[in-house]
């Protein structure tokens, strides 16, 4: 979905033209949304085609958000979805769970401690971040041809069988993972994910304070060129027009 950047396995739109994909859910989305805990007045306002970062999660991302227009600090959708007022259901977890903005603790699906913000339970001592809170509940990942099911415990007590398929290390089996049940293969959440899990290449941006041409989305994995702004080598996620030679550093 070019709204959520997450799998598709129900109703959706399709542009027959631009290969554009849309859920159901995310192409009637409320082009206005007000979120009780933010200190700025405006309500946040639907926005597309613009890289940012979230504000809540710290996920990198250019897929549908909600911008404030007094600070314009960026939302995305899963955050959104987290912090409409009420209680919220989880995974792996049979309690109803509430956000607490000033609650410190630890959160159980990635074991970080000293975490400030959580979704936590009234019942029980079970916490859960913004980034935790939001993981898709299933992934794709290159290595296996089937949808990847976020799993929040591991049954098998062989100490041998704790580890990632994918990079091969070690997994603590009291941590969130995904897990392919008809491959039966488990793998690390960043594994699956990588570093920009929700960040689609080949976006096209008009940028004309930037560069006079349409700059596209493109990740540099060999020939790094230097970067027209900071002169810098660009590896990883930048902006390069296929009109001439030219890339900037997506920071940049």
């Amino acid at each position: 979905c070019d709204g959520c950047l997450l799998p598709i396995v129900a109703s959706f739109y399709y542009c027959t033209q631009c290969g554009f994909f849309l859920h159901k859910v995310c192409a009637e989305l409320p082009k206005v949304k007000h979120v009780w805990h933010r200190r700025c007045r405006p309500a946040l306002v639907l926005t597309s085609n613009e890289v940012f970062e979230c504000v809540q999660c710290l996920w990198l991302s250019n897929a549908f958000a909600y911008k404030c227009e007094e600070c314009e600090q960026c939302t995305c959708l899963q955050c959104i979805i987290a912090l409409t007022p009420g209680a919220r259901t989880c995974l792996g977890h049979k309690h109803p769970l509430f956000f607490y903005p000033e609650y410190k603790g630890r959160c159980v699906a990635c074991g970080e401690d000293d975490i400030k913000g959580l979704f936590r339970c009234k019942d029980c001592d079970f916490s859960l971040d913004h980034k935790c809170f939001s993981l898709p509940i299933t992934s794709q990942h290159k290595n296996d041809q089937h949808l990847l099911s976020l799993a929040y415990g591991d049954d098998n007590s062989y100490l041998e069988s704790h580890f990632c398929d994918v990079c091969e290390e070690s997994r603590d089996p009291n941590l969130w993972f995904y897990h392919c049940a008809t491959c039966d293969t488990s793998a690390h959440v960043s594994c699956i994910l990588g570093r920009y899990p929700f960040f689609k290449l080949g976006s096209i941006f008009e940028l004309p304070e930037v560069h006079e041409h349409p700059l596209t989305n493109v990740k540099k994995i060999y020939y790094y060129p230097n970067c027209g702004k900071c002169g810098e080598p660009c590896l990883d996620l930048a902006l390069e027009c296929t009109g001439c030679n030219f890339i900037v550093h997506d920071e940049c």
